[in-house]
């Protein structure tokens, strides 16, 4: 009920993709019994066929494009989970670009196999993409989470991200016609 209340104000407002902003640790202690891996467009593909993820080939193309990497763990030769980390602006959903500061990449689009939620594959995937932007000269980070995505904020807060405030897209706010643009708000 409380959700519907604020998706209507929102609504209102001409709020879009309200999100709590997070800044990831320096550092994730993580389960050492899974591996992972930096896919490539290609493996990717291969795990669309195979019906294990539904990605199509916009998605692929970011990281061909060198927009975005996709990172996956794996226990044993199963799947456990993927999220994809941006590390330039790209298309969010039609007629909205999602902008990413160049000192940083952000997470998005996390997605743990059911049978391994609670098993720190979160964790595993933040420990690669922190070892990845230490050897790519990014300087942090974020995730931008949707505000009743309660499970992932939880799951953020666990391995120790800092909730930095809320990010917003406006179609009221002059200037930013058809883009996504983020604006920012500091909770203190």
């Amino acid at each position: 009920m409380k959700n519907r209340i604020v998706h209507k104000i929102l609504s209102i407002l001409k709020i879009k993709f309200l999100e709590v902003l997070y800044l990831a640790p320096n550092q994730v202690t993580a389960p050492l019994e899974f591996d992972t891996a930096i896919l490539t467009a290609e493996r990717l593909r291969e795990l669309a066929r195979s019906g294990l993820l539904v990605y199509g080939e916009e998605d692929i193309s970011r990281i061909e494009k060198s927009i975005s990497i996709c990172i996956a763990v794996f226990d044993q030769k199963k799947l456990a989970g993927v999220c994809w980390y941006a590390i330039k602006g790209y298309p969010h959903t039609v007629g909205y670009i999602a902008h990413i500061h160049p000192d940083y990449m952000c997470g998005y689009g996390l997605q743990i196999m059911p049978e391994y939620q609670g098993r720190g594959i979160h964790g595993v995937l933040v420990a690669t993409a922190l070892d990845w932007m230490s050897s790519n000269n990014k300087k942090g980070l974020l995730l931008a989470i949707n505000f009743d995505n309660y499970a992932s904020r939880k799951s953020a807060e666990k391995i120790g991200f800092r909730r930095l405030g809320l990010s917003f897209y406006s179609a009221w706010i002059k200037g930013a016609a058809g883009i996504r643009q983020y604006y920012f708000i500091d909770l203190g």
